[in-house]
């Protein structure tokens, strides 16, 4: 009756050694999903940072254009970050440009605004108290990017009532 308790003593011993094997394999699964779970969280936070910088510094350029507008600026003459109806600059070449043909809004965006002239305004835009006037047509082009290598680039038209 002696060796027959030191056998059951063994099996219980090497049945808890095994759950335990199980346990910790199953802990350890967990814990790395959880680690990729929160590496998916923290890029979705800096997609969506560099989302908001896009639409600040949108309305840091459309503020230029009205400032430019309100001064009389002549709008076919290029400047730095500015591009009048000639230049052919599209959304990919934003990162290839050197800092003196962009311009910076803070933290670390750059931004183009290129002016693709007048155009008449369309007959459902008109109003019951009398036609519309020009509108001038902008293309502006926005790159933001994060600490950590997260881009986002947005292109918006923006129309402005001529003076």
């Amino acid at each position: 009756m002696n060796t027959m308790k030191h056998r059951q003593v063994g099996i219980v011993l090497v049945t808890n050694l095994i759950m335990l094997l199980m346990i910790t394999l199953l802990a350890s699964a967990h814990f790395k999903n959880s680690f990729i779970q929160v590496q998916m969280s923290n890029h979705h936070q800096l997609a969506t940072l560099a989302r908001l910088n896009v639409q600040n510094t949108l309305t840091v350029a459309k503020s230029k254009i009205s400032d430019m507008l309100t001064n009389n600026a002549d709008l076919m003459t290029a400047s730095k970050g500015y591009y009048p109806l000639d230049h052919q600059i599209h959304i990919g070449q934003l990162t290839e440009l050197s800092s003196a043909q962009v311009l910076q809004a803070p933290p670390n965006d750059r931004y183009v605004i290129v002016y693709l002239g007048k155009s008449a305004p369309l007959a459902e835009f008109q109003l019951s108290s009398g036609p519309l006037n020009d509108h001038h047509l902008f293309k502006i082009m926005v790159m933001s990017s994060s600490a950590k290598g997260t881009e986002y680039v947005e292109q918006q038209l923006y129309t402005v009532v001529a003076p």
